[in-house]
């Protein structure tokens, strides 16, 4: 699965520099007379728990000529799933930066409106999944420091002020995996969907809840016994099911509309509604008192044939 998501205000990407100045309408990574760092904020990130990152990388889009000798840069995140957009230098260099990050080095000669892609960052970001067991919905931070770029080594990529189609955009390649000693366990599928999937465990099929428009369960077979499960949403709830557990008939529920009889551990409905005080009455016979009842039957209609 892949996503893309570009920097979507004007406070949600920035600069510093080692003067001690903050850049909110501008971007400069690298280093001239002075060190640079920038930061990209991104939003409403969504990779689910237990994901694999396979790939990731910011694109940036270049703004100005730049040339000159070696950038050097160490790509972090900031160590936050909620993190708030920028606003102060002591707001910018008081964050937290990930433990993981990575070298991107380059001598490229930028080209205006050409997009340059960065080094792998999917360490860094698999370090975020694995952190907050996921991300919702979150607000994530690349810093793109200065690491050692030679003097005159400054590149200018386009920021949101500049072009709201050209900043800063961060693009993610993951694979969604959950496992459990082997075998596949369920997880939650967000997004439009919203709902949930059932899970094979340990060769063991479970219900889960769908969510959402549907708004049912589902029944299940759990160790080979079944069990009945309600059906909710636009049907009433004013109803009464029957389910067999161990081969013994039990009922439940305010309406009885059936007789049930089980002969022999299966169940066979007979009738309609039944009314008054046997509205609740569920007739259990075994095999042989079925059997039993069977000859009687035949005893007496042989004797009413013979009277007649």
């Amino acid at each position: 699965m892949a996503i893309n998501i570009r920097v979507a205000a004007n406070g949600d990407d920035c600069c510093i520099r080692s003067s001690g100045s903050i850049y909110l309408n501008s971007i400069a990574i690298g280093a001239d007379a002075f060190s640079y760092r920038g930061g990209f904020r991104f939003l409403n990130v969504t990779i689910p728990s237990g994901s694999v990152i396979n790939t990731a990388y910011l694109t940036l889009t270049a703004g100005a000529a730049g040339s000159n000798d070696t950038v050097r840069l160490k790509l972090k995140g900031e160590q936050n799933n909620n993190a708030a957009g920028f606003s102060t230098y002591a707001d910018f260099t008081g964050r937290t930066e990930t433990a993981a990050g990575v070298d991107w080095d380059f001598t490229t000669d930028w080209v205006v409106d050409t997009e340059y892609n960065s080094a792998d960052i999917k360490t860094v970001i698999q370090e975020l999944v694995d952190d907050y067991g996921g991300l919702s919905a979150a607000n994530i931070v690349i810093f793109a420091d200065d690491d050692s770029s030679d003097a005159n080594a400054l590149r200018n990529p386009y920021d949101y002020n500049t072009s709201t189609t050209k900043c800063a955009l961060l693009h993610i390649e993951y694979t969604l995996t959950q496992s459990v000693g082997g075998s596949l366990s369920a997880s939650n599928i967000t997004g439009a969907l919203g709902r949930q999937v059932n899970a094979n465990v340990g060769g063991v099929f479970s219900a889960a809840n769908i969510a959402g428009g549907v708004k049912q369960q589902i029944n299940a077979i759990v160790g080979g016994v079944f069990s009945a499960a309600k059906i909710a949403g636009s049907l009433s709830p004013d109803y009464k099911f029957y389910q067999t557990v161990g081969g013994v008939v039990t009922s439940a529920g305010s309406i009885v509309t059936k007789l049930l009889i089980n002969v022999g551990g299966s169940i066979t409905p007979v009738g309609a509604a039944v009314a008054g005080w046997l509205t609740n009455f569920v007739l259990k016979l075994s095999a042989k008192g079925y059997r039993r009842l069977q000859q009687t039957a035949e005893r007496y209609r042989r004797i009413i044939t013979r009277e007649k």
